[in-house]
């Protein structure tokens, strides 16, 4: 059999490319933090981590919807809570007006009820990021619809407008608020099976045809005017019939703002159902992140140890190739 130095060389040769690519992997595990460099390395693992990946990426889309869903449906629960605040003061003003002696009062009495009714309104048209809240799935002014009849009258592109229109003896002061928006669902997907409603419609709130703004109209009206119409001057005194008028009124209040608060109720146990299937998916992505750490990431001290071996294997085989270099075919030989 032929010997030549090519045979010892190519074999060294080898060894040693084996051991530099077994440090150069190691470098990258520790420097990466990642167990597997390439994808030719366990396959069966990196499809597990690739799966793993993908359910977290998934999971986030709908925890990144739900946690705008979750601010959206705060800033409704604490309007809704002023709105049920201001209805009882209205209430309350309303019966103040009706007390003994108190007919010198009774233009700033209308005074208030009319700011507390405007800003009522105002409170009806909040919004979160530019959409509105209790108009239905009319969230922008070009899905808002205004009635033919109210047209002319209205100057706002919001879902509630107080208007004024033409006065008549049962509506002397004119006063009306008027809805463009719709009664629709929104709803959001909690994840891939199941959906919320995440709105509060206004009829919920106000009634299906306006009758909370309505009642506080009359309870305004029968305030400032007398029953022929005319504005009550300072001296003009609340009748017998007023009185009744106004103390069925703030009993319908009384009514309207019941429903306001059950309706609140039912909101808050519809937060809650969404914020714990937030809670879920943050700690399903939090299990998952960790099986694929435990599947993905290197252990540091393992492969610390791992690539010192190879510093070593590779620092002797270099020496054992400066000797391998120096001999030539007679030291074989002998």
């Amino acid at each position: 059999m032929r010997i030549t130095n090519k045979s010892v060389y190519t074999r060294y040769l080898g060894h040693l490319e084996n051991i530099q690519n077994n440090k150069l992997r190691e470098e990258t595990r520790l420097t990466t933090g990642k167990q597997i460099t390439g994808i030719e390395e366990q396959p069966e693992r990196l499809s597990e981590i690739k799966i793993l990946q993908s359910k977290i990426s998934k999971n986030n889309g709908f925890l990144d919807i739900i946690e705008q869903t979750l601010s959206e449906m705060r800033v409704a629960m604490e309007s809704m809570e002023y709105m049920s605040a201001t209805v009882k003061q209205i209430r309350q003003t309303a019966i103040d007006a009706t007390q003994p002696g108190s007919s010198s009062s009774l233009s700033t009495y209308a005074n208030q009820i009319k700011s507390m009714l405007q800003d009522l309104v105002g409170q009806a048209n909040a919004d979160f990021n530019g959409r509105t809240l209790y108009s239905g799935t009319a969230t922008n002014p070009g899905s808002l619809v205004v009635d033919p009849l109210d047209a002319p009258y209205s100057s706002t592109e919001l879902p509630f407008e107080l208007i004024e229109v033409p006065p008549t003896t049962a509506n002397p002061s004119g006063l009306k608020v008027i809805f463009k928006g719709n009664n629709n669902d929104r709803i959001v997907n909690k994840d891939s099976a199941t959906t919320e409603v995440t709105n509060v419609k206004s009829q919920d709130l106000f009634g299906s045809n306006m009758e909370l703004f309505n009642d506080i109209i009359n309870i305004y009206n029968t305030v400032r005017y007398n029953a022929d119409g005319t504005l009550r001057s300072d001296t003009d005194e609340m009748t017998s019939t007023d009185r009744n008028t106004i103390d069925s009124l703030q009993k319908t209040l009384l009514d309207h703002d019941q429903k306001m608060t059950n309706t609140i109720a039912l909101f808050g146990s519809r937060y809650n159902r969404v914020d714990s299937m937030f809670q879920q998916l943050t700690n399903e992505n939090i299990r998952m992140s960790e099986i694929k750490s435990l599947k993905a990431d290197a252990d540091i001290a393992r492969t610390t140890i791992a690539l010192k071996m190879e510093e070593t294997s590779l620092l002797y085989s270099l020496q054992v190739g400066a000797r391998i270099m120096q001999n030539s075919l007679f030291d074989f030989l002998r």
